[in-house]
């Protein structure tokens, strides 16, 4: 019976710590807190927002983010306010956007004319059906956008037969700069 057995969040120590809006999870050693309502969040923001836009220190940061100097590990302070000021000002803008607007809009037509041919492909008994794993289309075509955004190049080149395109000489360089992940390189 499902009366009989507690659930693990009722327990305490698995699920969330709650105070009316305000749960605390646990995430591995940190913690993150939770506001589900609008009001609290009023609240919180304006006595808090230094405190909530800081990020904890990792290892990640330290080696992949140079140091905490990348955008994205860097910790709130006069750095952090004056890269968000750049990323906003140079690289979001609206003209900077529109400028870029082909790349995202040629890369979704190549994305659905690969995924078009994959399924349309013949067998030798006529069209055979295709098993296609959606998620790694996404997953290249995203990265294809962001990797022609900033190098004017794709890394994965669906269409074609024989080749990745640019992901062997990109998967190259990222083994130089950050020696080989895998562990059968080890």
């Amino acid at each position: 019976m499902e009366g009989d057995n507690p659930k693990p969040q009722d327990q305490g120590q698995f699920g969330p710590r709650t105070i009316g809006c305000l749960a605390i999870y646990r995430l591995g050693k940190n913690r993150a807190l939770v506001v589900s309502n609008h009001e609290a969040v009023k609240e919180c923001f304006p006595k808090n927002d230094r405190g909530f836009a800081t990020r904890p220190r990792s290892t990640q940061g330290k080696y992949l983010g140079y140091n905490y100097a990348a955008f994205g590990f860097s910790p709130y302070g006069p750095y952090w306010r004056d890269m968000r000021k750049m990323v906003v000002v140079e690289l979001l803008s609206s003209r900077r956007l529109e400028t870029l607007k082909h790349v995202h809009s040629s890369e979704v037509d190549a994305f659905v004319k690969g995924l078009h041919a994959l399924c349309n492909r013949e067998g030798h008994n006529g069209p055979c059906p295709t098993n296609v794993a959606i998620s790694d289309w996404i997953e290249h075509l995203t990265l294809n956008v962001m990797i022609r955004m900033i190098a004017g190049k794709r890394f994965f080149d669906i269409g074609r037969e024989g080749g990745e395109g640019e992901e062997q000489n990109i998967g190259k360089m990222v083994k130089g700069v950050y020696g080989c992940w895998e562990p059968s390189c080890c």
